[in-house]
């Protein structure tokens, strides 16, 4: 199949784990743990089973990431 105009960083989306997203954030922002955005660390796509107690900003989550943080108290804000 012939793909025209092919643009390799349209399909570039960076995946993180729960249960690596404390490790990646800085440690000022673990301190005050309001809002946690992934999008300036080029983490885009958050997936798993653990659980998010904070705001986390990213472009995609799965569904049940979105599901167990709102049961903690955390929420997700997606930037489009």
């Amino acid at each position: 199949m012939r793909y025209f105009y092919k643009v390799i960083n349209k399909l570039f989306c960076p995946t993180v784990n729960i249960d690596r997203l404390w490790s990646l954030a800085p440690q000022e922002v673990k301190d005050n743990a309001l809002l946690i955005d992934f999008t300036h660390i080029m983490y885009f796509w958050v997936l798993g089973k653990g659980l998010l107690p904070t705001v986390v900003k990213v472009k995609l989550i799965s569904k049940n990431v979105e599901k167990n943080s709102k049961k903690v108290g955390g929420a997700v804000v997606l930037n489009a």
